[in-house]
């Protein structure tokens, strides 16, 4: 299945993220930013080589500018995907994606003739939720910046990539090992120093601010260190699947 993507230069490195998990689903995107180039290779490939295209509504300005329209006005008769239209509720976007083709390309394309992208559109639908990827996707408020080094999806990639070393890889692995579990601040400070004193307590809580720090200046949001209670831990992670 294939689809291609208007959107901004801002978007291009979430995309290229995004796209690499879509793949896996079967799907390929092709990644364009501007406008004319967008349309001339959708009018030239539309036939038999392009499945729906993606378009970024931050990237055009959708009260003078429908792409629905336009697609109808130059016989271009391909599914089109506002992603980060802002109106449907998170959960039924997918379905929107339907309605609103519906709505302009009936009866080519209806609700029932769509339902062949229903699964990779509500793959992409949860996708754009996940607190891994939303941040950094352009809608109404303004998306972050997104930086693939920091933006891994597996624990594996982070540790390579990071390179923590000593009591701080010690730690986030002890953790990890128990993710989204409680772990005890006492069977902590036992792993770590074969002690639980205020001494290794104090040590423990440093440790934890400066892994805290560096997720975030890493800008990794797939692993959030929690402090549960006064005695405990969690590392609370987050699956792209």
């Amino acid at each position: 299945m294939t689809s291609v993507l208007l959107t901004k230069d801002s978007q291009v490195a979430v995309w290229k993220y995004l796209s690499s998990i879509l793949e896996k689903d079967g799907l390929s995107v092709k990644i364009m930013t501007d406008h004319e180039e967008f349309y001339s290779y959708v009018e030239a490939h539309q036939f038999n080589e392009i499945d729906f295209v993606l378009v970024d509504m931050s990237s055009v300005q959708l009260d003078s500018f429908n792409p629905y329209s336009l697609f109808l006005d130059e016989g271009i008769l391909i599914p089109v995907v506002v992603y980060n239209d802002p109106f449907p509720q998170c959960d039924r976007r997918a379905f929107y994606w339907a309605l609103k083709n519906e709505e302009y390309f009936n009866p080519i394309f209806t609700v029932s003739k769509l339902a062949k992208y229903s699964t990779i559109w509500i793959r992409l639908q949860n996708l754009l939720e996940s607190p891994e990827i939303n941040p950094y996707i352009s809608c109404i408020c303004r998306e972050k910046e997104f930086f693939p080094e920091g933006n891994v999806s597996s624990f594996e990639d982070f540790l390579r990539k990071n390179h923590l070393g000593g009591l701080k890889e010690k730690l986030i692995s002890y953790l990890y090992d128990r993710k989204n579990r409680k772990a005890a601040v006492s069977e902590i400070c036992m792993y770590l120093w074969n002690e639980d004193s205020q001494k290794t307590r104090r040590h423990l809580c440093t440790l934890v601010h400066e892994l805290r720090n560096f997720l975030k200046n890493k800008n990794v949001t797939f692993l959030q260190l929690l402090r549960v209670s006064k005695e405990t831990y969690m590392l609370s992670v987050i699956s792209a699947g």
